[in-house]
């Protein structure tokens, strides 16, 4: 997920973690973005390795991000997210249940 922080500040967060060829390359080939920015990106993994649930995990950093705004990228993958991958999932999956329900959608399996 790609989230323009400010002019010249962007984020990308990949809940496999990512790495910084993979940034410059949606900078340079895939985006055709030549401006000069800062790019901040998370390494490490907090999604289940082998699980399908990437979507749910940028819905869940996205609301993180609009309502905590004033922390830095890694101040606010510490806060909401575990070491634990199976204890992020959880806290995922029930987080995105809780919007479906919300909004009169029903509950995935």
């Amino acid at each position: 997920m790609l989230h323009r922080r400010d002019q010249t500040t962007f984020e990308v967060f990949d809940s496999l973690g990512t790495t910084e060829n993979f940034v410059k390359d949606i900078f340079t080939k895939k985006a055709r973005f030549y401006l000069k920015v800062e790019c901040d990106f998370n390494t490490t993994r907090v999604q289940k390795k082998g699980s399908v649930t990437c979507g749910d995990f940028c819905i869940y950093f996205i609301v993180h991000r609009l309502f905590n705004d004033d922390l830095c990228l890694v101040d606010l993958l510490n806060e909401i997210f575990s070491k634990e991958d199976v204890a992020n999932e959880r806290v995922v999956h029930e987080f995105v249940e809780e919007l479906r329900e919300e909004n009169g959608k029903p509950k995935t399996k």
